[in-house]
């Protein structure tokens, strides 16, 4: 995984400069926005692509999308993912963990979601996702693939490769075709949000606290 663009990389390869706070240095971002850089990112063995969330023009690199990440533990179809997808479509995170907490959780620390579907609401500031139609380094190549809520129930991730998404785009574009117009977040949401401990942070601790659990065991 790389994010900072390496020094050889071409002149007309285009780039955007953050400061990257956890590691207190600029990263220059590339703006794939053309099929040469694409090409030439292919031909650095690069396979998956994960944009950040905010335009380049953004002001202030202001994050400009919205993105829930779901985690289905390892022995849970893709039918789980679904289910808390449509919780999510009604709530969002800590509301959708409130609604089915037999199903959903927001637990950041894998050992403590008890095979529940983790809603991962950290997508945010420096934090990238799979674009649309990206790769994925998995077996038979599946293909990070926009899907409606009418078909949602119907597929499977395995539905979706680098051998069967040319024929399902039909010369289409999915993804721009069903985004919703920009709109606004309720105030009392985001009153709710900004009193929820921030996952990774909460993560870091109980680490913490595992680890002198740990040595306070070793040493005992």
């Amino acid at each position: 995984m790389q994010k900072n663009v390496p020094k050889y990389a071409p002149p007309w390869v285009t780039t955007v400069t953050i400061w990257a706070e956890r590691s207190k240095r600029d990263v220059a971002y590339a703006l794939c926005n053309d099929r040469r850089t694409l090409l030439w990112f292919a031909n650095q063995r690069a396979i998956e692509y994960h944009p950040m969330l905010a335009r380049a023009d953004s002001h202030g690199f202001a994050q400009t999308n919205l993105v829930l990440d779901l985690d289905p533990p390892a022995d849970a179809g893709f039918g789980a993912v679904a289910r808390v997808a449509e919780l999510v479509r009604r709530a969002l995170a800590a509301r959708a963990e409130r609604i089915d907490p037999q199903l959903a959780t927001t637990a950041y620390v894998r050992e403590a979601r008890d095979g529940k579907v983790f809603i991962d609401a950290t997508r945010t500031g420096g934090a990238t996702v799979a674009a649309a139609y990206s790769p994925r380094i998995r077996p038979d190549t599946p293909v990070s693939f926009p899907v409606s809520w009418d078909e949602l129930d119907g597929v499977t991730p395995t539905d979706f490769t680098i051998r069967t998404v040319p024929a399902l785009l039909h010369g289409g574009n999915p993804w721009a075709e069903q985004l919703p117009e920009p709109q606004s977040l309720p105030g009392d949401l985001i009153e709710e949000g900004q009193a929820i401990p921030v996952a990774r942070v909460q993560a870091m601790h109980e680490g913490k606290r595992r680890a002198r659990a740990r040595r306070g065991r070793a040493g005992s």
